[in-house]
């Protein structure tokens, strides 16, 4: 076409396989992005229900636990209240504290983290709504 003094024609022609070359790369782009969200998306799905995995073990293990506890606050309480009672002496906290104080009654629950830390090193947990973000950071930062 050049050979033939249309340079015009030419033009043209290349700005069309530009035109072309552009659009399908756009094309390409699009096709990733969705492709890439979809992906997201699959991942988010598994953390949230690892992480409702995660909160039923939570509560199996409270409620496993929560008698033992109950139990020891109770305890702990009626030995509060002979302490503070206007007969006691430092001989009655000291028969407490050797013979009825259990200081390893504690009962440490251990959340199940996993799946948290998770969404939050993969940065997934950005991507959920504002209000389920939130909801779930305050109830693994308290």
């Amino acid at each position: 076409m050049a050979d033939e003094n249309s340079p015009f024609k030419y033009m043209r022609y290349a700005i069309g396989e530009i035109v072309l070359v552009v659009i399908g790369i756009l094309i390409a782009l699009q096709i990733n992005n969705w492709n890439e969200d979809r992906k997201t998306n699959i991942k988010i799905k598994k953390s949230l229900v690892a992480l409702r995995n995660d909160l039923i073990q939570d509560t199996v293990l409270i409620f496993e636990k929560r008698p033992f506890i109950i139990e020891q606050y109770e305890l702990n309480e009626s030995l509060r209240a002979r302490v503070r009672k206007p007969t006691a002496t430092v001989d009655t906290l000291i028969h407490l504290m050797r013979h009825e104080f259990n200081p390893n009654w504690s009962v440490q629950i251990v959340s199940n983290t996993i799946a948290y830390n998770s969404l939050n090193l993969t940065g997934l947990i950005e991507n959920l709504s504002d209000s389920l973000t939130a909801s779930i950071k305050n109830y693994y930062n308290k």
